[in-house]
């Protein structure tokens, strides 16, 4: 008996509706490893196999379904894929068509931060050489953090007292959520772009994995590396590290040791200076000190030679202006004794006692008259005689004219 004749196409189409139509082949969980990964760049399929130690299945993951995964799936990695079980009629193969994918032992979101490391380090956003000093004196720090969180406080309270002169520039963002990326960057590049701070800060408080897993987003990683002003990472405690810490110029532990940090090169600048001006106090009082010796040695023996010859010197001068001086006095003197010497000679020769003591006298009546003619004589009158040294009273007997 000749058994029925089937085509390929046959055979294919029953092998599908057997499969397909197997309720435990609709969906099924399979760990394994993958190799010959590829996407298609124009279409987004993702096709590849699964294998084990023993055997190998193709798989598919279509664009529809590959677009939300959070990691790159890639050869060798370790996972468990849920799936159903088709078979592609054409080939007369069968595939799993894959709904969902995740590392098989580590998380997909391990996975995918460290993906983003390796691309980002590769692309050399974490290089050292790039990193950029703390200004040595900020005048103004910009904190990027939510403007109602801890973080916040923790930086004023440290600021104000260490840097008090600090103007402190508040960019509010969300610090978590899907806002979170984008608010941050858009933050670092109205800084970048204004110039506005010498310094920024970006930071938050502690939190799960899942919380800070916004920081480990290549949008912040792209930001920070751009901007031109120090950035300093403060996101979570001190065992939370993430792509923005990587990023950053300087990490710190937590907000409050970011504060610190942004204070300590304005503190080493400080007492750098203390110390340079503590030198220089001392090698000012040391010159002062070694020019005053010389000063003394050799300086003021020539001072004094040249104070005792300038006070000679006017000492002379001092000597010729008091003989000068005495001459004219005496030539002023002599001129005016002579004058006075003319003026009483000519007084002495006006003066009636002088006649008087050369003989003559003056002859005046009782009330003192002087009488100079013999008409004004009266026989019998009394007359006053005045001599050189003294007056006598005689009486007129008569008189004679000539």
């Amino acid at each position: 008996m000749v058994s029925e004749r089937l085509t390929v196409s046959q055979i294919n189409r029953y092998l599908k509706f057997l499969i397909s139509g197997d309720p435990k082949l609709k969906t099924v969980y399979v760990v394994g490893e993958i190799t010959d990964f590829r996407r298609n760049a124009r279409s987004g399929h993702c096709y590849f196999a699964l294998k084990d130690s023993e055997s190998v299945i193709r798989a598919v993951m279509f664009a529809g379904t590959a677009q939300y995964l959070r990691f790159e799936p890639e050869n060798g990695m370790n996972v468990l894929v849920r799936a159903a079980v088709t078979v592609y009629e054409r080939d007369g193969s069968y595939q799993l068509n894959v709904n969902d994918l995740v590392p098989y032992g580590v998380g997909a979101q391990a996975v995918a931060i460290e993906q983003l490391k390796r691309k980002l380090l590769a692309e050399g956003i974490f290089d050292e050489a790039h990193k950029k000093p703390l200004p040595k004196l900020p005048q103004t720090i910009a904190v990027i953090t939510s403007k109602n969180g801890a973080a916040l406080q923790d930086i004023l309270n440290i600021l104000g007292r260490r840097m008090p002169q600090v103007t402190v520039l508040l960019y509010a963002v969300s610090v978590q959520g899907e806002n979170c990326p984008t608010d941050v960057a858009a933050a670092l590049k109205d800084i970048s772009l204004h110039r506005r701070a010498d310094e920024v800060i970006i930071a938050r408080g502690g939190g799960s994995q899942e919380d800070l897993k916004f920081f480990n987003d290549a949008r912040i990683a792209y930001a920070v590396y751009d901007c031109p002003i120090p950035v300093i990472s403060a996101v979570g405690h001190e065992t939370d590290v993430t792509i923005c810490d990587f990023a950053a110029d300087l990490r710190a532990p937590t907000p409050s040791a970011a504060a610190e940090l942004a204070g300590s090169v304005a503190d080493e600048t400080a007492q750098r200076m203390r110390q340079l001006t503590s030198l220089a106090r001392r090698a000012l009082q040391q010159k002062y000190t070694a020019a005053q010796e010389r000063l003394f040695r050799y300086a003021l023996p020539s001072i004094q030679r040249a104070l005792d010859d300038r006070v000679r010197l006017l000492s002379q001068r001092e000597d010729v202006a008091c003989n000068y001086a005495q001459r004219i006095m005496a030539e002023k003197f002599r001129g005016r004794q002579q004058k006075l010497e003319s003026l009483c000679a000519r007084a002495e020769a006006v003066n009636p006692f002088s006649v008087l003591r050369r003989g003559y006298a003056v002859i005046g009546d009782e009330q003192g008259k002087t009488l100079r003619s013999v008409t004004e004589f009266v026989p019998g009158q009394t007359v006053n005689v005045r001599l050189q040294d003294g007056k006598i009273k005689l009486q007129v007997p008569e008189t004679e004219e000539l």
